[in-house]
């Protein structure tokens, strides 16, 4: 990238890089890192013919900065290839859980080395549509466990009139539970798009 103008160029060699620069211009040249990753977990989605898996690394102390993934495959794809995932959902930080919704075959869940909550919709998996911040209610240690928990039973009285439960194919009928290392259970809602946990205590 020269001048503000974002284009990648392969197989250049040094003549053509040389070529229009001009004394004083700085230039950052980085080689892409490779980083090799464990697999730290599996899901399957609801309909049972695509497989999750989530990327991280087991071996890290104190902040991460290295990057994850949940890599998606159809099954029962014509074309599988196990080295060649049908998706691949990028984090910033590694990912050390995954958990698929269990009705909403479209909708995965993961957990940070660093305390974030991610979701993404494979309808549209160009970014995630929620990610959880880092505050002081949230998780600031690796998240070790992520699970959907229906929460459809809303305003009902003990003989099962006074109100009417949610749909359970809505995602405002479901919680994500999340445990992490440092012995916090948190609670989060999309419909906050996980803003902050709605409950939640310190085992």
């Amino acid at each position: 990238q020269c001048d503000g103008r974002s284009r990648a160029e392969v197989d250049l060699t040094v003549d053509d890089i040389l070529v229009g620069l001009y004394v004083g211009l700085n230039i950052e040249a980085r080689m892409p890192r490779k980083v090799t990753l464990q697999c730290t977990g599996i899901s399957w989605n609801a309909t049972g013919n695509i497989m999750a898996a989530s990327y991280g690394k087991n071996d890290v102390d104190g902040w991460c900065d290295f990057p994850g993934a949940v890599c998606c495959w159809n099954i029962f794809g014509r074309n599988l290839m196990p080295d060649n995932p049908d998706f691949v959902l990028d984090h910033p930080s590694c990912l050390m859980c995954v958990s698929y919704h269990p009705l909403i075959p479209s909708i995965v869940a993961a957990g940070s080395f660093n305390g974030e909550v991610v979701v993404w919709d494979m309808t549209s998996p160009e970014g995630a549509m929620a990610v959880s911040a880092i505050t002081e209610y949230s998780h600031k240690s690796p998240v070790l466990s992520i699970n959907w928990v229906c929460s459809s039973i809303s305003g009902r009285g003990s003989g099962g009139s006074g109100g009417a439960s949610l749909d359970p194919n809505s995602l405002d009928s479901w919680l994500l539970s999340s445990t992490c290392s440092g012995g916090k259970a948190l609670f989060w809602s999309l419909k906050n798009k996980l803003a902050h946990p709605v409950k939640g205590t310190t085992l």
